[in-house]
Order: structure tokens, then C-alpha cells, then sequence
């Protein structure tokens, strides 16, 4: 309950008692409307016994039912309304917390896993305000006010009442615990099917050139075969218990109701009045119990979410909170690191401080870019300690840390936007600005609102290389990371581009990365070489 306390506190205050005081008003007007049968029995029971109704009770009794219904209607308008405002609230600060995660946790959780997240389960946590929620809820308080009025029209027919619910209950009970104990295995068993399915993907030009597309084809089909055949006997047995055994179950009840309550009318010992209310009164009980399954689904779905919601607005970080405004010193001591059983870095060792200009050669695979992760937290490592200012990484804020560099790596990414947004990225550069520099990268020919595909994909590397290296040196900041920065681009174009960056990071603090000896040595006045 104390994680769905913190959570409700990411939401406006106000929306919170404005959704509080339309689910008691709900709810209210649900209660009345469970009185409407009670006034149809006694219009008819005035009828039968040849007495005459006032007009003016009918009109009440008319207006008191259509007020009911509109309001039932209104209010499930406003909390639609609501609901969706509940949901901005939470995802604008839950999406903060994403963003602002360390990047590897990120990368080891995956991108699909917070698009989930930002999406069904804050869907699934709202709608425990939501009135369908509020309805489930109702619909299992209304078997036991329903029951009570069986039990005073009939004690017979509250018997049976209780029996059934009871049942139900049982049924529920066993059918849900069954297949909550196997639908797990079978996530997992699909879970493992789709790493093995990547795994074929990314091994597509190996499984060509040996023509083992029949035994990986093979391979796939079994393992997806074996979840299926699981999962359908999940399925069957969860029909089978919810839908069969519980359908028969209503259809039973509702019969014996209309059978007994039509041989009490034969034996005068009810009214037809009481006889339609107690067949209105058993639907009403079946209902709730036809849809059981759903109703426990979807409350337990919005408190799974409320769990997983929690572990991502609550992270606390175990780094201490010192905040540096700036980089004057990066020292990297005796550090040693591996990454899936390979071993990067072993007893490295570097040190930069304010106006370096230190390039890293390597070629691929070296350990150049796991230095990069490591100033920046992005990844830890085991051995050997990490001091920037003179003060241990771990005690300084990553955001901090980002805050005071810009960096250019291989992952850079150019969205789906015009060319000045790519460049600009909220931060008000003019576009005379965006229109100089991208004269410096040899980009004039391109118009300032030509639209860019994801990743650049309509643009060449090199040009994708230079776009992004303009975004980089607008930043303004005096620490700059390049890996690659000048990739793809021709000799030309190159050499010109170098030219300009010599005299634009001649007061910044750089870290340059490449396999280009031409651009390290033109560049930087230390240099660092990894086999």
C-alpha cells in the first residue's frame, strides 16, 4: 500500500481529489441504481392488487432513474478526462527518471522494457482510478448487498445465493493459481525462443554460407512448438474453468431462481413483483461472476504495474551527491575491466587536465570507446579507481558529470526532424548560427528545414558524420568527447573541417578517439596508443 501511496504523490493534488470525489459519487449512483428493481416491484405490485399508481410517483420514480443514468454517464465522461491528465502527471515524471538513468542499466533493461512502461503499465496503474476499475470493485460489493436482499425475500434463495458465490469463488481460486503457476514458464520459455531466434538473425550470413537455414528453421520451430502446445493446454484448462464450469454454474443458478421464485407465485406465497426482482436481482448476481476472471485480472495487473512503477520513480542512487560544475582534472588509475568474459582494459592507466588535447588511436575492439563509458558512468569498473577533480567518480553525479561535456560517440543519433532541429535540440541557436556552422562542415547545399529519416537513413555517412559533429560543437562546452568524428568523410572535405576544428577547440579540454593517425596528430598534442 506504501507503493501506492509514493506513486499517487506523482500525481496532481487537485486531479486526485477531483477523481476521489467522482468515484464516491460513482458509486453512490451505482448503489441507488441497485434500488430501481425494488421500484419495479412495487409498481406491479400496486397493479395486481387493482389499486391505483400516482402520477406524480411514476414521474419521481421516471426522473429519479434518467438522473441516475446521466450521471452515470457523466461521471465516467469526467474521469475518462481525468484519467488521461493522471496519466501526463505520472509519465512526465516517470519519463524524467528514465532519461536521467544510468546508461548502463538502461542498455541491460532494453528499450522495449521502458516502452512498456511508459505505456501499458502507467495505463494499467491510472486505472486503478479509473471507474471500470471502480465498477469491478462495485460489482463484488454488490454480490453482498444483493445477497442480503435475496436473503429478506427469501431465506431459501439467499442460500443458494451465498452457495453459488461461494463456489464461484472456489473455482476461481483453484483456476487462477493454476494458471498463474504455469503461464510464467511459458513467458520464459518464449523469452528464451526469442534470444534464440536473435541469435539465428544475427548469425543470418554464417547460417547462409553453411546452408544450416533448414537445421536453424528446424531448431525454431521445435522450441516455438513445445511453448505452444503448453500454452494451449494453459488456455484450454483457463476456459475450461472459467468460461465452462463457471458459465454452467450462472446458467444453473439463474434457472432454479426462476423455477423456485415462479412455484412460490403458484403457492402465493411471493408477488410477480417479487418474482422479477428476484430474476433481475440473480442476473445481476451472475454478471459480476461471469466476468470474475476479467475483474481479478485487471486489479491485479494495476498493482503488478504499481510494483514496477515504484522500482523506477523510487531508485535511489547509492552515489553520493557532490555536483561539479566543471572538469578541470580526469585521472584513470590501474584500471582493469572485462565485458562478457573479454578482456578490455588491464592495468591502464591516463590522465588529462584542463586545455589537453589527447587523442586515443586503437583500432577496433581496443578498449577506446569503454574508456568514454567509463568517465561517464555509463558502465563501472572492478578493478582501479576513477578520479575526476581530484574527487572519486563514485561520489559524483552522473548527470553532473554529463552535464559539464558533450559528446560525440558512434551512437550518436539523428532523429526524424528537420536539419536545424537535429542541430539545434531545444537550445534556441539561431539559424544564422545552424547556417555558419553547417557552411564550416561543407553542408550549405542543404536547406535548413529538410527533413531527416530516422538515423539519417536518406543522408550518406559522411554527411550524417558532419551533422552530427555540428550539433557537437554548438554545445558550447569546454570538454568535448569525439569518437570518430570525421567518419566517412572524403579527403577534401576533411582536411578543411580539421582546419576549422583546430582553431574551435583551441580553449576546450578534448578527448579525440580514432583510428586515423592523420586526424590524432593534426588535432592533439598528447597522444595515447592502444593495441
Amino acid at each position: 500500500m506504501y507503493k501506492l501511496k509514493f506513486l499517487i504523490k506523482k500525481i496532481d493534488k487537485k486531479l486526485i481529489i477531483q477523481l476521489m470525489f467522482i468515484l464516491i459519487f460513482y458509486m453512490i449512483v451505482n448503489l441507488i441504481m441497485l434500488t430501481i428493481p425494488l421500484v419495479y416491484k412495487n409498481i406491479i405490485d400496486i397493479i395486481q392488487s387493482n389499486k391505483l399508481i400516482s402520477i406524480k410517483n411514476i414521474i419521481l420514480w421516471a426522473s429519479l432513474t434518467i438522473l441516475c443514468f446521466f450521471l452515470k454517464s457523466y461521471f465516467e465522461y469526467k474521469s475518462s478526462i481525468l484519467k488521461l491528465k493522471a496519466s501526463g502527471n505520472v509519465l512526465k515524471k516517470l519519463l524524467y527518471n528514465i532519461l536521467n538513468k544510468n546508461f548502463y542499466n538502461f542498455n541491460k533493461n532494453g528499450t522495449e522494457y521502458y516502452s512498456d512502461i511508459l505505456t501499458t503499465k502507467i495505463d494499467s496503474f491510472i486505472s486503478i482510478f479509473s471507474l471500470e476499475s471502480m465498477t469491478s470493485f462495485i460489482s463484488l460489493f454488490r454480490l453482498i448487498i444483493i445477497s442480503i436482499i435475496m436473503f429478506n425475500l427469501n431465506y431459501i434463495i439467499g442460500f443458494s445465493t451465498f452457495f453459488i458465490i461461494t463456489v464461484s469463488f472456489f473455482i476461481f481460486k483453484y483456476a487462477n493459481n493454476y494458471y498463474l503457476k504455469n503461464i510464467s514458464n511459458v513467458e520464459k520459455g518464449y523469452m528464451t525462443y526469442f534470444d534464440d531466434t536473435e541469435d539465428t538473425i544475427n548469425g543470418k550470413i554464417e547460417i547462409i554460407n553453411y546452408f544450416a537455414f533448414n537445421k536453424e528453421n528446424k531448431r525454431n520451430y521445435t522450441l516455438y512448438d513445445k511453448i505452444k502446445r503448453k500454452k494451449v493446454k494453459i488456455l484450454s484448462r483457463d476456459f475450461i474453468n472459467f468460461f465452462m464450469i463457471l458459465d454452467y454454474s450462472r446458467v444453473i443458478y439463474e434457472l432454479f431462481i426462476f423455477v423456485f421464485s415462479l412455484n412460490l407465485v403458484i403457492n402465493k406465497e411471493i408477488t410477480i413483483g417479487t418474482l422479477i426482482i428476484l430474476v433481475v436481482y440473480s442476473k445481476m448476481i451472475s454478471e459480476p461472476i461471469m466476468y470474475l476472471n476479467s475483474i481479478i485480472s485487471d486489479i491485479r495487473n494495476s498493482f503488478v504495474a504499481v510494483d514496477i512503477l515504484y522500482s523506477e520513480t523510487n531508485t535511489k542512487s547509492n552515489e553520493k551527491i557532490y555536483e561539479i560544475k566543471d572538469i578541470n582534472t580526469i585521472s584513470l588509475n590501474n584500471i582493469s575491466i572485462n565485458i562478457e568474459d573479454k578482456n578490455i582494459l588491464n592495468n591502464f592507466n591516463m590522465y588529462i587536465e584542463k586545455y589537453d588535447k589527447l587523442g586515443i588511436i586503437a583500432p577496433s575492439g581496443s578498449g577506446k570507446s569503454t574508456i568514454i563509458s567509463l568517465i561517464i558512468k555509463e558502465i563501472e569498473a572492478k578493478l582501479g579507481t576513477i578520479y575526476i577533480n581530484n574527487k572519486n567518480i563514485k561520489e559524483i553525479s552522473q548527470k553532473s558529470i554529463l552535464n559539464c561535456m558533450t559528446i560525440l560517440s558512434q551512437d550518436s543519433y539523428i532523429f526524424e526532424n528537420t536539419i536545424y532541429e537535429n542541430i539545434n535540440m531545444g537550445r534556441n541557436i539561431s539559424k544564422e548560427e545552424v547556417l555558419k556552422i553547417l557552411k564550416k562542415m561543407s553542408l550549405e547545399y542543404f536547406d535548413l528545414n529538410y527533413k531527416l529519416q530516422s538515423n539519417g537513413k536518406n543522408i550518406s555517412g559522411g554527411e550524417k558524420s558532419r551533422i552530427l559533429l555540428a550539433r557537437t560543437i554548438l554545445s558550447k562546452k569546454d570538454f568535448i568527447i569525439l569518437d570518430e568524428p570525421l567518419e566517412e568523410v572524403d579527403k577534401n572535405t576533411k582536411e578543411k573541417i580539421l582546419i576549422y576544428l583546430k582553431k574551435e577547440l583551441k580553449d576546450k579540454t578534448c578527448i579525440i578517439i580514432s583510428h586515423n593517425d592523420e586526424v590524432i596528430n593534426f588535432l592533439c598534442s598528447k597522444h595515447l596508443y592502444l593495441s
